[in-house]
């Protein structure tokens, strides 16, 4: 089986190295690592932040065009009413 750094009987890794320093080296890569898994993750967080955004104001112009809409409608149906009522009128004076 093979392993990273062998323990000794003396306290000394392979190579003359201590074991403290090994465990160091790994804690300190360890926390870099972490350093930059966060930084990522706080990029990430940004970005869907943004996102999330935009789609709230897309949502607030649609809910926004579906309120004017029966409005439109109304005033179209009045529109048209007025029409035909011009389009009789003329009928009848020719």
């Amino acid at each position: 089986m093979w392993t990273c750094a062998p323990s000794r009987a003396d306290g000394q890794a392979k190579g003359g190295e201590s074991s403290g320093k090994i465990i160091l080296s790994a804690v300190i890569a360890g926390a870099v690592t972490l350093i930059g898994v966060l930084i990522a993750n706080s990029r990430s967080q940004a970005v869907t932040d943004t996102k999330l955004e935009e789609l709230t104001r897309a949502v607030r112009e649609h809910n926004n065009f579906a309120r004017r809409v029966p409005i439109l409608e109304e005033q179209m149906k009045v529109a048209n009413h007025r029409i035909a009522d011009l389009e009789q009128n003329e009928k009848v004076r020719n």
